[in-house]
């Protein structure tokens, strides 16, 4: 991937990157954990499960360049040589502080730059570049081939699972839905 030689390679500052760069933000785990539920919901939420095969062949509907990956943690650290590599540019979206290490996230990324005709070689021009890029991009996905089942949240209510069930069969999904692993009662 070659990025727009007018950016000079990567973009020069916050404000410009948070508009060229999209992620869609996953939990990779092999099992469920409380945790997991605790951090990322409230009660009446369900978690998509897939794999990294099904994300990848979902996004083949999409015209756009998709490129997904397993984040690395890093100590950011004053006094620490544990930097992000830079001889991929790449690096830069799949690398957090090992503060989040917790998350183990996976991200599915996409740059999104404007065409070539409105860029402009000056540096502090950028972020003008970008005020109409909205933050946020829709995706051409196939649901049925990135949705493996759907978990319904342990404390969720048997009217939410009802609704859950109401809605996939509305939309012709085939998918299983089932209730969390957490609900079921502890052997000890």
């Amino acid at each position: 991937m070659t990025l727009p030689a007018a950016l000079g390679g990567l973009p020069p500052d916050v404000e410009g990157y948070k508009r060229v760069n999209f992620a869609s933000c996953w939990h990779a785990n092999d099992v469920e954990s409380m945790a997991m539920w605790n951090m990322y919901s409230h009660k009446s939420i369900v978690a998509i499960l897939s794999t990294r095969s099904h994300m990848r062949t979902s996004f083949k509907k999409s015209d756009k360049e998709i490129y997904l990956g397993r984040v690395r943690y890093k100590d950011f650290s004053a006094g620490t040589k544990d930097f992000v590599d830079e001889s991929n540019a790449f690096n830069h979206f799949f690398t957090k502080r090992n503060n989040f290490e917790y998350e183990k996230e996976v991200r599915a990324v996409l740059l999104e730059f404007p065409p070539e005709e409105s860029s402009t070689p000056v540096a502090n021009e950028f972020p003008k570049l970008f005020r109409s890029n909205v933050l946020g991009v829709e995706i051409a996905i196939d649901p049925e081939t990135l949705i493996q089942e759907v978990r319904v949240q342990p404390q969720s209510s048997a009217s939410f699972r009802s609704e859950v069930e109401k809605m996939k069969n509305e939309f012709g999904f085939t998918f299983p839905i089932r209730d969390s692993e957490m609900k079921a009662l502890p052997l000890f």
